[in-house]
């Protein structure tokens, strides 16, 4: 039995500009597992985000399949099934972004609520939920709090509680710690991960930082010029790069040679060689 919860299958985005075409995905297929981390790296306008967002049908492919937990979203250049259930599908997946996209009017917990404003939960259900998911992230005593009166990794937590609102089996972070200092970056990482193992949580993690992925992510797929151009499990990525685009992001053969250059600590000699080991513990 098949243990696949997204399957994007031949996937081509488009864009016309003016008079030119602009292919920004082009024939991308990609297989997440449930319970995944899966990493998707690269640099700015290597097609992250766009790949990502026809996940849920935010970005309509050109042409291409995409099949979320069984169910047809798209196929033969055409939505598979009613702007109504797309609706409800989406609900099951959550998304967090670089910016946080809080309501900064209404406080923390008043933000969270508004992602449970359409279920069938009462007032009092409602809150009580709320309140749980400030707590699943770390903010129950901030509930009353504004976003402004917020450090940045306490606003994305507000965003993951939000974006857990209607229990997802899938949560798609797109850029989601590009704003943040280091020690906040580790921490929302480590709470995405922890998330990942209690609530059996999917999650596809877009960056353009290989310490992200490598901190979380089971497997990582390599994005340049809308293509995916190397992908695998996450040892197997770093451990035995195979594209040179992967090897500046992973650090590569060349790693202490550059080291060597970098700090003017000498060259070798014609009869030396210089060797870097790397341990698969």
């Amino acid at each position: 039995m098949s243990n696949l919860i997204i399957d994007l299958d031949d996937i081509n985005v488009t864009f016309k500009q003016r008079k030119q075409v602009v292919h920004a995905v082009k024939d991308v297929t990609l297989k997440v597992e449930k319970g995944d981390i899966y990493g998707i790296v690269g640099y700015s306008g290597a097609g992250k985000s766009t790949l990502v967002r026809t996940i849920n049908l935010l970005q309509l492919p050109s042409a291409g399949s995409v099949t979320v937990n069984g169910t047809v979203f798209f196929k033969d250049h055409q939505q598979q099934i009613s702007n109504k259930e797309l609706q409800e599908k989406r609900r099951k997946i959550g998304m967090i972004f670089q910016h946080f996209n809080l309501l900064n009017e209404t406080s923390v917990i008043e933000n969270v609520l508004f992602a449970l404003k359409h279920t069938d939960l009462d007032d009092d259900a409602k809150e009580e939920k709320a309140l749980k998911l400030l707590d699943l992230v770390g903010l129950k005593d901030k509930a009353e709090f504004y976003p402004i009166q917020l450090s940045g990794g306490e606003q994305q937590r507000v965003s993951i509680a939000r974006a857990l609102a209607n229990d997802p089996e899938i949560l798609i972070s797109d850029e989601a710690t590009s704003a943040l200092d280091p020690q906040n970056t580790n921490q929302i990482l480590d709470l995405l991960k922890w998330l990942n193992d209690k609530l059996d949580l999917t999650i596809v993690l877009i960056t353009h930082e290989m310490d992200a992925v490598k901190r979380v992510a089971n497997k990582v797929a390599v994005m340049e010029y809308g293509q995916i151009i190397e992908r695998g499990t996450l040892q197997k990525v770093f451990l035995q790069p195979q594209q040179d685009l992967t090897r500046q992001f992973v650090g590569g053969s060349l790693a202490a040679v550059d080291t060597l250059k970098s700090f003017n600590l000498g060259h070798l000699e014609d009869d030396e060689e210089l060797l870097q080991l790397v341990y698969d513990a």
